[in-house]
């Protein structure tokens, strides 16, 4: 049985990934509902779900634990994301957690450096609250915010399969399956029923 080890740390997200990507229809809708003619900074711009970035540096906090017994490896982790506030077209990200939990067994390992394993986890999205959309529109009672965004504190759980082979010291080869379990993404950056992905990497 090996040590088991817990890891802690803390991480920076950046906002390099477009946050105010703009359609003419969204706009033209976004008019139509208006009162007046006055414009909201956020008329046009395509649903923050749909962005490449957020648009804020974002904190995120984590921790990763794991213990090893004969062949088998056991980990979790945990990693918070607390927003930065609202970006440059007023719109402001929820609390949110992520979370996983995983089990790999080695089912080869030769003294030339070839290991085959196959892993399974479980990992999901916990969202504790809503986005706020802070941007102001006009109202009977005048200019106020848009307000809480709807259907954005759902939460999410995804189940992934994969085989990882060490072809040598420095190629590494990995195929996974990873699907949603229960309610789906819909419309978020998570959206998706089934993926495949193909990974192979190299150290140096």
């Amino acid at each position: 049985m090996g040590t088991p080890c817990l890891y802690l740390g803390i991480g920076v997200k950046l906002p390099v990934g477009e946050h105010d990507r703009f359609d003419q229809g969204k706009y033209a809708f976004d008019r139509s509902k208006a009162i007046t003619g006055e414009a909201s900074v956020s008329d046009g711009i395509v649903p923050a779900t749909l962005q490449l970035g957020s648009g804020t540096i974002d904190v995120m906090p984590g921790a990763f634990g794991q213990i090893r017994l004969w062949r088998f490896s056991v980990s979790g982790g945990v990693t918070a994301l607390i927003s930065g506030g609202a970006n440059s077209v007023g719109y402001e990200r929820g609390l949110n957690l992520s979370w996983s939990m995983g089990l790999r067994l080695v089912l080869y390992r030769s003294d030339q450096g070839l290991k085959v394993q196959i892993r399974g986890a479980l990992s999901g999205i916990v969202l504790f609250s809503n986005d706020i959309d802070h941007s102001e529109n006009t109202a009977l009672l005048g200019r106020q915010e848009k307000g809480e965004v709807a259907g954005t504190d759902k939460d999410y759980t995804f189940w992934e399969a994969g085989a990882d082979a060490d072809v040598s010291s420095s190629v590494t080869a990995s195929v996974s399956l990873r699907f949603a379990l229960g309610r789906s993404a819909g419309a978020s950056e998570s959206s998706f029923k089934r993926q495949v992905n193909f990974t192979v990497s190299f150290k140096f």
